[in-house]
């Protein structure tokens, strides 16, 4: 018998040691794998185990350790030592403070909470793209916004707003107000653009607004904070607290988190967010909106006036509503694709435009502020100065209307007799 025989042999032995070797070295790497895959919350007591593309709490994580565990070792004093060293190296290594999604940021990431540790626990779905042919949704962009400023300045919003959450990186971008009647498509054509930024949406109006909870930390894991023809209060406290929080949530440079039963707290890097608004110009809608004329605003909102869209099928109604959403996101690639790739600002802006300090271009329609200044408190007041001259024969003397000042009068006639 040759040496080469010799150490190829398998005995029963040297087939069980071989065997242990294995089992050793599989249980290893699946070890390695938890603590890749699991963390601790310490002030919760709870193991978050990932699952796919999102970090879910699993109180029964440890007893479910035993079935894999059995394939490596048949001692059950051997599997629950196992566990236990496992489970104390989970809490030694992997122990974190918070956990949730936050905007802009990828499963698994780890951000500073007042400097402890808070665990992303989902990603937003971001739209890969793709080349290729996006023309129901060229339709409904350019008839819904058929101005050459609205069609620019809309783009431009987008291409800011998903290049901040690709890349992880706020952008301080002006709100986006879609101001039109009822069945535009202002609504269909949000939830479109939501899917773009993400997905992930919410209404902050009643945390802004002071009509609900003061808890904020439900805004954080959302990009898409939108708001469509919003039933809350619409009086003049509630619009000046819009647009405090608007300013604080997307201009500040740290958001301060508040949570039940929990100090306010910062996250850095800050949750990536961006507002935008799909409402009713010619209802009660539209007076959740701040004044937009003060110093204060000039810059921080693009305000659009929406005509009646061309939607695929529109008229069939709900019976092709399925049919009609799955045409306009297999779209989404191609529109993303030219969004990124091809779409530029250019040099020179059509009348009314300007460029802001996050790249967005910036326009106001004429029409829509006008909608908007009549139910601002400036507005209300004009309207009722007007009232009172046409009443009795008074005159004034008109200057730019801030919310600080108001109008200089002088008298025309005695007051008409009754």
């Amino acid at each position: 018998m040759t040496e080469t025989d010799t150490t190829t042999k398998k005995t029963p032995l040297t087939q069980k040691k071989a065997k242990k070797d294995q089992n050793h070295k599989d249980l290893e790497a699946f070890i390695k794998k938890q603590l890749m895959d699991v963390r601790y919350n310490a002030r919760e007591g709870v193991h978050l185990v990932r699952k796919g593309d999102q970090i879910v709490p699993d109180k029964g994580y440890l007893k479910g350790l035993e079935y894999p565990i059995k394939a490596w070792l048949k001692e059950s004093d051997e599997i629950r030592y196992a566990i236990n060293a496992l489970d104390a190296r989970i809490k030694y290594e992997c122990s974190i403070q918070y956990h949730g999604a936050i905007a802009g940021r990828k499963t698994n990431d780890i951000v500073s909470c007042n400097g402890i540790d808070w665990l992303v626990t989902s990603s937003p779905k971001l739209v890969e793209p793709v080349p290729g042919d996006w023309t129901h949704m060229k339709e409904l962009v350019e008839t819904l916004l058929p101005e050459e400023q609205a069609q620019l300045a809309t783009y431009s919003w987008l291409k800011v707003q998903v290049n901040a959450i690709r890349s992880g990186m706020h952008s301080k971008c002006p709100m986006l107000i879609l101001a039109g009647d009822a069945n535009d498509g202002k609504s269909f054509f949000l939830r479109l653009i939501t899917v773009l930024r993400g997905g992930r949406e919410i209404n902050p109006m009643k945390a802004w607004n002071g009509e609900g909870a003061a808890w904020t930390d439900h805004l954080v894991g959302a990009e898409c904070l939108n708001i469509d023809d919003s039933g809350a209060q619409k009086d003049y406290r509630s619009r000046e607290n819009f647009a405090a929080k608007f300013k604080e949530t997307i201009y500040s440079d740290s958001i301060t988190i508040d949570k039940r039963h929990t100090t306010s707290f910062t996250l850095d890097p800050r949750p990536v967010l961006g507002l935008c608004l799909a409402l009713n110009a010619n209802g009660n809608a539209i007076k959740v909106l701040p004044a937009l004329d003060g110093d204060d605003m000039s810059d921080k909102a693009i305000v659009l006036r929406t005509q009646h869209a061309k939607i695929l099928w529109r008229e069939q109604g709900d019976e092709a509503a399925a049919q009609r959403m799955k045409t306009y996101l297999d779209e989404l690639p191609a529109f993303m694709n030219w969004l990124l790739n091809e779409f530029k600002v250019p040099s020179e802006l059509p009348k009314g435009c300007e460029i802001t300090r996050s790249g967005a271009v910036l326009y106001r329609n004429p029409e829509a502020m006008s909608l908007l200044h009549s139910v601002s408190p400036a507005g209300q007041l004009e309207e009722a100065l007007d009232e009172h001259i046409e009443r009795y024969g008074l005159q004034y003397v008109p200057e730019p209307m801030t919310s600080q000042s108001l109008l200089k009068w002088s008298r025309k006639t005695e007051p008409a007799a009754y």
